[in-house]
């Protein structure tokens, strides 16, 4: 929320993506309508081709059947949300998990089309 803070102030209708899982907690909705309303955010709500109901039908409720595949159910949807901008900022943390243990500060990404932003 600090670096999204900043930004705003800098560059006011800066878009501001939230990746749609269909699983987030209801204070997390509340929380992101009542910033967006608050700092008159540019929100894009970024939504996966499936809707969580087609997922769990086709796919079973992944965190529970199959966590393996429940980081590219989210990040697919992601990827393509950022293929227009040349730069985004994110909140990751390396304390979340093993896996980001080792981000940097700043990091070169290559979304599925090969360009990097």
């Amino acid at each position: 929320m600090i670096v999204l803070d900043l930004l705003r102030k800098r560059i006011p209708s800066i878009p501001v993506l939230f990746l749609e899982t269909g699983y987030h907690f209801a204070q997390t909705y509340e929380y992101r309508d009542r910033i967006t309303k608050e700092w008159k955010l540019n929100l894009v709500n970024v939504v996966p081709q499936r809707t969580m109901q087609q997922q769990e039908s086709e796919l079973g409720i992944l965190y529970v059947t199959n966590r393996a595949m429940l980081p590219a159910a989210q990040v697919e949807p992601l990827m393509q949300a950022l293929e227009p901008y040349a730069i985004w900022f994110t909140g990751l943390r390396r304390e979340q998990s093993p896996t980001r243990k080792n981000l940097k500060k700043a990091e070169q990404h290559r979304l599925p089309s090969a360009r990097t932003c």
